[in-house]
């Protein structure tokens, strides 16, 4: 069989895109394993009434995690799926208007504790 240096060119290319492809697929399926899970856990003696989160390089907070009438009592764990990047801003509201913020937090690494 004779190949022209056209059609070798061609094969390569053609080689090339589809490994480019390839990459991009699992670049793009590595990409998604961003979400993870984060354990908000109340260790202190008052009731928390919202939780926000928001990415470090945002300038507002995210919605409410915990919803419309929902609250993480003294002594309880909720659990959250994260959908973004591991650095985060958590703003946790407790009773009475307290405001606990942890900044740049490691949400892949770490479950968040805290208490008032």
């Amino acid at each position: 069989m004779h190949h022209t240096a056209g059609s070798t060119r061609a094969a390569r290319l053609g080689r090339f895109a589809s490994l480019s492809v390839l990459l991009l697929a699992a670049t793009t399926a590595s990409t998604g394993q961003h979400e993870h899970m984060l354990k908000i856990m109340n260790s202190g003696e008052h009731t928390i009434i919202e939780a926000h989160i928001s990415g470090v390089d945002r300038d507002t907070w995210g919605p409410d995690l915990l919803g419309d009438n929902a609250t993480i009592a003294p002594g309880e764990t909720e659990q959250f799926t994260i959908r973004e990047g591991c650095a985060e801003d958590i703003k946790l509201i407790f009773k009475h208007s307290i405001v606990r913020v942890s900044r740049n937090f490691d949400t892949c690494t770490y479950d968040l504790r805290s208490s008032y």
